[in-house]
């Protein structure tokens, strides 16, 4: 009986998450592109640029706090803020792109 709730209790949770990959299938896909527009130019087409630009795929799943303050507010003259020039979706969107390649 009691594996059989703990069953039933997984069933739930995968069938309430399955959305969320879809949307992060959507997600990814955008940022992508966006990374493809504004990011790739210094870092790279895969996230790594062979000059003094920092490796996105070193990036921690923790570190997305750490990513969007550098993203709005840029970086010490080495990177631009991109606040006003990217959504805050955008940004978002960006990360899943980063998390998917560096995963």
């Amino acid at each position: 009986m009691q594996q059989n709730v703990k069953i039933a209790a997984v069933l739930l949770v995968l069938s309430a998450v399955q959305p969320a990959f879809g949307q992060d299938k959507a997600d990814v896909a955008a940022g992508a592109e966006v990374y493809a527009t504004n990011c790739s130019p210094c870092h790279g087409e895969r996230l790594a640029n062979s000059g003094g630009v920092p490796d996105l795929r070193a990036l921690k799943p923790d570190e997305k706090a750490k990513f969007d303050a550098i993203v709005t507010d840029g970086r010490g003259g080495q990177m631009p803020p991109w606040e006003g020039v990217l959504t805050p979706e955008q940004i978002n969107q960006v990360w899943a792109y980063i998390r998917s390649v560096a995963d």
